[in-house]
């Protein structure tokens, strides 16, 4: 445990020193050794396991329509493959946020084609112009062709179905 915490507070100083002097952070490299849910998976880096939250997509909660499939989808593209993490800070409980690239695909962007997640503009600040219209572009594409939970009429964004549990005192 206390070898977990000490990696944990050398990651978090290090993204924290970067983040200060603008100085963009060197990728992790990784296998994927977990799917947590559709947008948080586990990577094996330096013998040790780090939590990622893919930046830029807000995919539906495990209790939410679409859950499940979302989680089996990033499990279909890189579960027990080899991903780079371009992170740019840390979320909450000390996981990194980062987009995950596997050969030069990100996979986010792809999440969202694939109609398995949203584009979260919380992140907007965080992905470059380019990287936000890709984001945005792919979101246009899968609701026009209605893939995935874009076949669902009026389908709950994640952050507002965990604010309506919030209210409703479930979670």
């Amino acid at each position: 445990m206390k070898r977990y915490f000490a990696c944990s507070l050398f990651i978090a100083l290090t993204v924290a020193f970067c983040a200060a002097e603008g100085i963009q952070a060197a990728p992790l490299f990784g296998k994927v050794i977990e799917i947590n849910d559709g947008d948080t998976i586990t990577i094996f880096n330096l013998n040790r396991p780090v939590r990622v939250r893919l930046m830029g997509i807000d995919a539906p909660e495990k209790d939410q329509s679409f859950g499940d499939v979302a989680k089996q989808h990033l499990s279909d593209l890189i579960y027990d493959k080899f991903v780079s993490v371009e992170y740019s800070g840390l979320g909450q409980n000390g996981i990194l946020i980062g987009r995950v690239l596997i050969n030069d695909l990100d996979i986010g962007a792809q999440m969202i084609r694939d109609g398995v997640a949203w584009y979260d503009p919380s992140y907007k600040n965080r992905l470059t112009d380019a990287e936000r219209e890709v984001y945005i572009q792919s979101e246009q594409a899968a609701r026009i062709e209605k893939r995935g939970l874009w076949q669902a009429d009026h389908p709950t964004p994640p952050w507002e179905f965990v604010k309506a549990q919030t209210i409703k005192g479930i979670r």
